[in-house]
């Protein structure tokens, strides 16, 4: 059911579209789209844009202030746990906290959502250090996996957020930093993923927290070593004021913020060498969390009670 007084998505797109002299192709153009994509948009066949999807076509048409929060509650009208700001204007900062988390292309709405990439290959291996890891997840809302480039970090992070995606209601977000050379791009490297705008004049961590505030969220933050100090103050920052959020890190050291939970990945030359029975049986049914599996440290580096 759309919303009373919001005129449907692709009406609207069709209004703008015309009103400012663009054919269906020279929209598909400017917003790097296809053409048939804008046709399905216009006559319906299409009722559920992506976010990127919305953002393109709004820049691409030019919108600013009530225009573009008529056309995003549009957009989204039909999405049955977000409810739509009434204006832009009224609502101010707390825009991005209406907006629905990114959902995967062909996954379908409730289900739980991610953009974790595809794994080829089996992970038995390292079967016993994921039921450790699981369990510092769980007794801490800040994981770190440390260890030396290349002993397997990220696809032991990668793993287990596969097995935890039940746990998080609002998805779990993969925010890699290997490309990230500015520290000050952090935020922005996870807004983007999460698909959060920036704010004019306001700094964006806060739009971030305003956004992740209510939801049950995992973040994975993959390669922190090289903007280790700006991840820190944002992961910090974010785990503060946002109580639904835990962040799984990956990092050649750990990051110092308080509550955190460190555990350090052998490389992987030590796990091949041990005998595959035994990580076998470590991924079956006798596997046991080690109650000293994390090493807690940070600001009050006591361990934490189970939450």
């Amino acid at each position: 059911m759309v919303e009373e007084g919001i005129p449907a998505f692709g009406e609207l797109l069709r209004r703008h579209r015309l009103a400012t002299n663009l054919t269906q192709e020279d929209l598909a153009v400017r917003a790097g789209l296809s053409a048939p994509a804008i046709t399905k948009l216009e006559t319906g066949e299409r009722q559920r844009p992506h976010p990127p999807t919305v953002r393109a076509l709004a820049t691409a048409l030019g919108l600013a202030g009530e225009e573009h929060a008529t056309f995003v509650r549009a957009a989204y009208a039909r999405e049955p746990f977000v409810p739509a700001p009434t204006s832009l204007v009224a609502i101010g900062t707390s825009i991005t906290s209406e907006l629905p988390l990114p959902r995967p292309e062909g996954r379908p709405a409730g289900s739980h959502a991610h953009n974790l990439p595809a794994q080829l290959t089996s992970f038995v291996e390292r079967a016993g250090e994921m039921v450790n890891v699981r369990q510092c997840l769980c007794e801490s809302r800040l994981v770190t996996i440390t260890g030396s480039g290349g002993s397997g970090k990220t696809r032991l992070a990668l793993e287990l957020s596969r097995e935890v995606l039940d746990d998080y209601s609002d998805g779990v977000w993969l925010i890699e930093l290997a490309p990230v050379t500015d520290p000050s791009l952090v935020p922005v490297t996870i807004a983007t993923v999460l698909q959060v705008r920036e704010i004019q004049g306001r700094p964006l961590l806060d739009t971030l927290i305003d956004y992740l505030r209510n939801r049950a969220v995992l973040l994975v933050v993959d390669n922190c070593e090289h903007v280790i100090d700006a991840c820190a103050r944002a992961i910090d920052t974010l785990l503060q004021a946002c109580p639904g959020l835990r962040i799984l890190a990956t990092s050649r050291e750990r990051l110092g913020v308080a509550g955190e939970a460190t555990w350090r990945v052998p490389s992987l030359s030590t796990v091949e060498s041990r005998t595959g029975r035994r990580a076998r049986i470590l991924y079956g049914r006798f596997a046991r969390p080690r109650r000293d599996a994390c090493l807690w440290t940070g600001r009050g580096s006591s361990r934490p009670r189970s939450r």
